[in-house]
């Protein structure tokens, strides 16, 4: 059911409530495993729903989003939580909604970047959202990441990759196209 249309929204039909519940559920849950349930139910009807975004973005999911991604949740709920935004960011692109645009979002991305126990896939999914909120909103998005330092973490992170795997030279390629674009984005700010 998760790309089951009709079913979301006959789901939220007969429970009007269920984006507060799961919101709450990932908001309270101390077990890793109900966070991350709670989480991918939440993502696919988010994804197909803008009434359910509209409440989403109304309960603040995307500053609860950013105190996942800078708390001590595992790797598995640090990765929802990035593919979710990721995909958030870009169905709301056309739209004018600066959910994902704040300081407090873009320390939570420099904070999983800077970890160094993060994985390959949690920095590349990292590297991704900072680049969609760049080419969404460049001026904003650069101006939050100057400020909390992202073209440092962003730096640092390419100089821990190592091997010469494909993957690692593709997350190297992608990093070096972020700083790029973070570089224009303050350039064009000026």
């Amino acid at each position: 059911s998760s790309n089951n249309h009709a079913f979301h929204e006959e789901a939220l039909s007969q429970h009007p409530a269920l984006i507060e519940t799961l919101v709450a559920a990932v908001r309270t849950s101390e077990d890793g495993a109900v966070t991350a349930k709670a989480l991918y139910a939440l993502s696919t009807i988010l994804r197909g729903s803008v009434p359910a975004r509209n409440t989403f973005y109304r309960l603040d999911g995307p500053g609860l989003l950013a105190a996942l991604l800078s708390g001590s949740v595992q790797k598995r709920v640090q990765k929802k939580v990035l593919t979710l935004a990721s995909d958030l960011s870009l169905l709301e692109r056309e739209y004018d909604i600066a959910s994902f645009s704040s300081q407090d979002f873009a320390a939570s991305l420099r904070a999983v970047l800077d970890n160094q126990q993060a994985d390959a896939d949690m920095n590349e999914k990292t590297l991704v959202l900072i680049q969609s909120l760049l080419r969404k909103d460049p001026d904003a998005a650069a101006a939050h990441f100057r400020t909390v330092g992202m073209r440092s973490s962003v730096t640092d992170l390419l100089k821990r990759l190592d091997g010469p795997t494909d993957y690692v030279a593709e997350i190297t390629s992608l990093g070096k196209t972020v700083l790029g674009e973070l570089d224009a984005a303050s350039k064009e700010e000026l």
